[in-house]
């Protein structure tokens, strides 16, 4: 970068801040100080000496992050900074349990903990879990989370085995590069984000894009606070500890407001009609209705609900008589699930899913039944005492419907017409 006219000024949590130069031709060399910390209000004695001690030599400090410290040198064959190989990869490790490790550890642990919340919600209700957009978009963000840090710890203590090796013999080992795992993890964590709002765009989720919104300023608005208050009173000159109780708890302060704001924001919208929490379906626009298959002139009302992922498509219908309608209890009624299978292989265990639901509820075996007047592949039949439940299995859907009346061959062939 230097050679391109770009000087390294700063390393922030942001990334890292260059300014314009001539374009020069610099040694660069980059150690570490173990016992420095981020709430330092100045450099320690000795991190100062060593900075003094370097100067000498030729090698001018650029800037430092934490333990990490950047050095250029303007010679063209500059005395190395570090000559000790052993003593440098002793300092190197000892940074890196102080600070790194840690870091990656936790996350490492909270991605395994939350895979498998995820991973047993998708044992305990496939359909549920796989058609949620957001539990699908949650899931691959903690899988990815789960492959940069256990890359990053496995790539590190592999080259400090080697590296330890190594300087045995004299000579410092290059570290690792997993620069390219990293861009291809933000490149997916992209597309899955843009993913996750196209779909709430197309479902008509207000709500969710808000919230979604809200908790990305929540999130920003808490890392951005918590840089700044540090670097504040680091700049004042407060002590390392008191820096560091005083920044955990303004930031534990605007984290609080900040995430007290979205929620009473989203709640304030979704009373004054702003928000809607999905797409509202008109009572006309369900794919089956009763009035498709009986010849009725009740009021219905209709609960239409859907969600939609990669994965699946899943839309469950009520059609029930309206409060207002005498002997509700004579009144034929209808209720129906509709899942849409994108993905072959998911198919047996949804369709598994689906019958351990209706044996659930209906308390009742289910037995096969002719599938032709259903135009379907299979079906199968569970009676109760107030009325019929199918499976209707297509090639690549699955419908759980309940009839409050016992349907015939010809409202079965309108019921494949209208769903699939």
């Amino acid at each position: 970068m230097a050679a391109k006219g770009w000087m390294l000024e700063r390393i922030s949590n942001y990334g890292w801040i260059y300014r314009r130069i001539e374009p020069q031709k610099l040694h660069f060399s980059v150690s570490y100080y173990p016992k420095a910390s981020e709430y330092d209000p100045e450099y320690p004695e000795s991190q100062q000496t060593f900075h003094d001690f370097c100067a000498h030599t030729g090698w001018k400090l650029v800037c430092t992050s934490f333990q990490m410290q950047v050095f250029c040198n303007e010679q063209d064959n500059p005395v190395p900074i570090e000559t000790d190989p052993v003593l440098e990869v002793e300092t190197v490790h000892a940074s890196m349990m102080k600070s790194f490790f840690w870091g990656h550890a936790v996350l490492l642990v909270l991605s395994v903990i939350m895979e498998f919340f995820f991973l047993m919600g998708i044992f305990g209700n496939i359909i549920a879990t796989l058609a949620d957009p957001m539990k699908v978009f949650s899931g691959f963000c903690w899988l990815l989370v789960f492959v940069l840090t256990t890359v990053e710890l496995t790539a590190y203590f592999r080259w400090h085995k080697k590296a330890e090796e190594a300087a045995q013999q004299g000579f410092f080992l290059d570290t690792p590069d997993t620069s390219r795992i990293q861009k291809a993890a933000m490149w997916l964590l992209y597309l899955a984000g843009i993913y996750l709002i196209v779909n709430f765009v197309a479902a008509g989720d207000t709500m969710m894009l808000f919230l979604l919104g809200g908790m990305a300023a929540f999130m920003g608005l808490t890392f951005f606070a918590a840089d700044w208050i540090k670097r504040l009173f680091r700049k004042l000159g407060m002590s390392k500890n008191a820096n560091r109780i005083v920044s955990f708890l303004l930031t534990w302060f605007v984290a609080t407001m900040t995430l007290n704001l979205v929620t009473f924001g989203t709640i304030s919208l979704k009373n004054q009609g702003f928000l809607e929490q999905k797409k509202v379906f008109l009572e006309t626009e369900q794919p089956l209705r009763v009035e498709n298959l009986l010849d009725v002139e009740h009021r219905y009302v209709t609960e239409d609900s859907s969600k939609e992922s990669i994965f699946l498509s899943y839309r469950q219908v009520r059609q029930r008589p309206g409060f207002d309608v005498e002997d509700r209890s004579e009144v034929p009624y209808m209720e129906y699930d509709l899942v849409r299978v994108k993905w072959k292989f998911l198919y047996d265990d949804v369709k598994a899913q689906m019958i351990k639901d209706i044996l659930h509820d209906m308390d009742q075996p289910m037995e096969p039944v002719e599938a032709m007047p259903w135009g379907s592949v299979e079906v199968y039949r569970a009676a109760g005492t107030n009325g019929e439940r199918y499976l209707v299995c297509y090639e690549d859907a699955i419908v759980d419907i309940f009839f409050s009346w016992t349907v015939v061959p010809e409202q079965m062939e309108i019921v494949g017409e209208k769903l699939v």
